[in-house]
């Protein structure tokens, strides 16, 4: 019996707080999203890197967005894929998942957005929950636009894209049009 084809994961990196490291008190961009790879099991996925932007969310301007839309659009027409991961600074990622949704639900696969509240080197960071997850959701569903997000309760999220609100200025936590849920995975992870 042969093993089943890995899944072929479009990650496009375009900064933020996943992104960074805490350098003296503020953040400053690094290659840090790339540990986010140490936890995923070889021959299950394979992973295509795609950096259009390095920059913090904060930064990110509607014409930075329509660019980083762009770009992936076509990305994406050059080759197939089975899933795709935006990580994203959550300081403007509601507005790029909404914009996700319109544009890139037709695609026929799952796309999740995501981002972290701490930079990846703090114990306390959500950024590895929110990628297993959303590796995991990726290969549960067939399509749609999702955010994955780790609530500060540790409860883990599967937002809809085109439902989620900007993050609670004192929690962090994404906020759902009228409590739309997609998915509550009640505090556990999600099997790789």
């Amino acid at each position: 019996m042969t093993a089943p084809r890995p899944l072929h994961i479009l990650v496009v990196f375009t900064g933020g707080t996943i992104a960074s490291r805490n350098s003296g008190g503020t953040f400053e961009m690094s290659d840090s999203p790339y540990r986010l790879f140490s936890d995923v099991p070889s021959g299950l996925y394979k992973l295509e890197v795609f950096e259009p932007l390095h920059t913090l969310s904060e930064n990110m301007t509607p014409g930075m967005l329509f660019d980083l839309f762009a770009v992936i659009s076509e990305e994406f027409s050059k080759k197939i894929y089975d899933g795709m991961i935006i990580a994203h600074g959550t300081d403007t990622l509601a507005y790029t998942a909404q914009m996700a949704d319109i544009l890139l639900s037709g695609l026929g696969i799952p796309v999740v957005v995501l981002g972290s509240r701490l930079p990846l080197e703090d114990p306390k960071s959500d950024g590895q929950a929110n990628f297993n997850n959303a590796l995991a959701l990726i290969k549960l569903v067939d399509s749609g636009v999702y955010v994955a997000s780790r609530s500060q309760n540790g409860i883990d999220y599967i937002h809809c894209a085109g439902k989620v609100m900007q993050a609670n200025s004192q929690t962090d936590d994404f906020q759902k049009l009228y409590g739309t849920i997609c998915r509550n995975h009640a505090g556990r992870r999600l099997s790789l």
